[in-house]
């Protein structure tokens, strides 16, 4: 299992998910747990699997982000189109919240309050 693990983690690639990941991803995370915590992605983006290194990102926002707009919403309405029209109105609301936000700290930044 240990050599059939590192190869799993090895070829894990979020674009191309298998079958077998859907029925069951638990070994597949097992063993990027194990060999590849902080797996490179080929976008340059990285997949974390271990609990501490989740929290620390989360925390740590002036030097982790994640854009999940941009990537998972994309990467589960290719994948599971049952959940399209769910993402669909998720990603109306993120943008709507997002650019709310971004005008509140561009305000905040310029020190002028609108």
């Amino acid at each position: 299992m240990n050599a059939n693990a590192r190869e799993l983690a090895a070829g894990f690639d979020l674009e191309k998910l298998t079958g077998d990941f859907y029925a069951d991803p638990y070994p597949t995370y097992r063993a990027l747990r194990e060999h590849e915590p902080v797996k490179l992605m080929r976008s340059g983006s990285y997949f974390l699997t271990r609990y501490d290194d989740l929290v620390s990102a989360y925390k740590t926002t002036k030097l982790f982000s994640s854009d999940k707009k941009k990537e998972f919403w994309r990467l589960l309405a290719l994948r599971a189109p049952h959940h399209q029209p769910r993402l669909q109105r998720s990603a109306r609301a993120y943008e709507g919240a997002a650019a709310d936000h971004g005008r509140a700290v561009a305000a905040r930044d310029r020190g002028d309050g609108t």
